[in-house]
């Protein structure tokens, strides 16, 4: 019920829906599409985290409560820009987010093994060297730091 870790996406938060930006489908947009949009939503987070940095001391004064008389930057007016960058910036991120899956997405996959590796008797083979058991630990290894990272 919206505890810690819960994806329900009833939070502020919000990862289950919505998410920020245009709701157009990415899929039917041109790469060179995708990229001016990528270029677009950092120029638009940039524009965004100025605003947040310049504007960040007096909104914490203000929702601190801190008298104006001691904080002059801890204005109503500080504290609103704050806020409207603040939402600016997390729109324009998921957006980012949201177009660089597509990009990912559209990646052609890789063989994995087409690489040549040349043996101790100079020859080139395509086999794989490393033994199962180690390629076992590594990919439970890799599945327990994704875990302990959140993902």
């Amino acid at each position: 019920m919206g505890g810690r870790g819960s994806s329900s996406g009833a939070g502020r938060g919000g990862h289950g829906g919505g998410g920020g930006g245009s709701a157009t489908d990415l899929s039917s947009v041109s790469d060179s599409d995708l990229t001016k949009m990528m270029r677009d939503a950092g120029s638009r987070m940039d524009a965004a985290s100025e605003i947040m940095q310049r504007t960040a001391h007096g909104a914490t004064q203000y929702n601190q409560r801190m008298p104006e008389s001691v904080f002059p930057e801890a204005t109503k007016a500080n504290y609103d820009k704050y806020q409207a960058a603040s939402k600016a910036f997390h729109t324009a991120r998921a957006q980012r987010d949201r177009i660089s899956d597509e990009q990912i997405r559209r990646q052609p996959k890789s063989s994995g093994t087409s690489r040549a590796f040349v043996n101790s008797f100079g020859e080139a083979t395509t086999r794989e060297i490393t033994n199962q058991n180690y390629q076992r630990s590594q990919k439970s290894l890799s599945k327990s730091v994704l875990r302990n990272m959140g993902y």
